[in-house]
């Protein structure tokens, strides 16, 4: 397997329902600033504000984890009940069910207030 440089090397690795999925996730986040970057780190594509960390996203068995500041989370406990939740700042997506675009970018501007 070749090494993960880039969120590109990254997607290649996907099959095309993971791409999918990953690639309406990571759409989501980047279109909720023009200040967002990205690259990867710990081995997952990662996301900035002005240098900042937002959030994570990966595929994992069965499904996308999305990983964002436990604050962010809490913040919109209520809308994500329907979702699988494995730790204090991760959602976990279905590889079936929709990726909910508009709370994830609902949840980037969140916590692009926290970071500022």
């Amino acid at each position: 397997m070749k090494e993960i440089i880039t969120i590109e090397d990254y997607f290649l690795n996907l099959s095309e329902i993971q791409f999918e999925k990953l690639d309406i996730l990571r759409k989501a986040i980047l279109s909720a600033s023009d200040n967002i970057s990205e690259k990867i780190a710990w081995g997952v594509p990662t996301f900035y504000y002005k240098s900042k960390y937002l959030a994570q996203i990966e595929t994992v068995k069965g499904g996308i984890a999305f990983y964002t500041s436990p604050m962010t989370k809490n913040t919109f406990k209520d809308q994500l009940n329907a979702y699988k939740k494995t730790s204090k700042n991760s959602v976990h997506f279905s590889i079936d069910e929709n990726i909910p675009a508009d709370l994830i970018r609902k949840m980037i501007n969140e916590r692009i207030l926290e970071v500022k």
